[in-house]
């Protein structure tokens, strides 16, 4: 197993520590590398591309109204057609985006990363705040297919990709039968399971502590049967954020801002409990990133400290 860090190249340049210097960072850890969110397109500057084992890809939150063209829908969620096209990379079609996402890849490839990760979710602004979602799991996923699809010829065949689960509508990993056609359906040929804990968890509202949590995904684990060997790799931290779930006002607009609302529900915070034992034991995974919030290394290094001691 490949222990890793979660490491994000921001838009705006506010990183906790420049990639250049990561190295000695990663083997005073005993780490083995990191997992790189990748928001841009054009090359990273970096001495250290051997550490860089996976690449989270860009993700859209919501997409689904703009790859089935639905105006109406897409009217309420951007105040103009510019800021729409700019959500979008700059892209004025369905066309123009997948060539878009493909140049993503393609700098994303550059980096020579063991595997990539492809978020499965759709849910705008309105509908994180109300919960009525719009489209189910089942369209979710068909359409997260055709999209896939499209763009995989670009992938070489022995480059992994995992595909994550969220709480949205989408992957949730609580429908075995969703996730075998969904599998199934994918033209790549070395795919696999990204399992976010966290967003696991995130799917049931009534857990209290990680006893419960971690027995929870056991029994999330434990029903997809053989499904479970597609786990190749777990982003770890634990979310019990099911009294914020239940107490926020189910309302559009809500004066909460969207970036701090989705980390109360999403909170990254590190598994403490020896219970999630049970959970690597099960999966056995090749790859487990720590998915930690933290504001810089040092702060990391203590997150880590108490993840770690939980399965160790």
């Amino acid at each position: 197993m490949k222990e890793l860090i979660n490491y994000c190249e921001l838009p705006h340049g506010h990183n906790p520590k420049p990639l250049l210097d990561i190295n000695a960072y990663l083997q005073a850890e005993n780490l083995n590398g990191i997992e790189l969110m990748l928001y841009k397109n054009d090359a990273l500057p970096c001495n250290s591309l051997d550490k860089i084992l996976g690449i989270h890809l860009k993700y859209w939150p919501f997409w689904m109204d703009f790859w089935n063209n639905n105006t109406e829908a897409l009217k309420m969620q951007f105040a103009c057609q510019q800021d729409l096209i700019s959500y979008f990379g700059n892209a004025t079609s369905t066309e123009a985006w997948l060539a878009y996402i493909k140049d993503h890849i393609r700098a994303a490839l550059a980096l020579n990363p063991e595997y990539l990760v492809w978020h499965v979710a759709n849910a705008d602004y309105q509908e994180a705040f109300t919960l009525n979602f719009r489209y189910s799991d089942a369209e979710v996923l068909a359409c997260t297919t055709e999209l896939f699809n499209s763009i995989a010829e670009i992938i070489p065949a022995t480059t992994l990709v995992l595909f994550e689960n969220l709480w949205w509508p989408g992957l949730r990993l609580t429908n075995k039968e969703q996730v075998d056609s969904f599998l199934a359906q994918i033209n790549h040929p070395h795919t696999g399971i990204m399992l976010d804990l966290g967003h696991l968890l995130n799917t049931n509202c009534e857990l209290q502590n990680e006893v419960e949590a971690y027995a929870y995904a056991l029994s999330v684990l434990e029903q997809l049967g053989e499904t479970c060997k597609q786990i190749k790799g777990v982003h770890l931290s634990c979310s019990l954020s099911g009294y914020y779930v239940k107490s926020f006002e189910k309302k559009f607009p809500n004066n909460t801002p969207i970036f701090k609302h989705i980390t109360q529900i999403d909170q990254h915070r590190p598994c403490q409990n020896s219970e999630l034992k049970k959970i690597i034991n099960l999966i056995q995974p090749q790859y487990l990133v720590h998915e930690l919030y933290y504001n810089d290394f040092q702060e990391l290094s203590s997150l880590l400290k108490i993840q770690r001691n939980a399965f160790k």
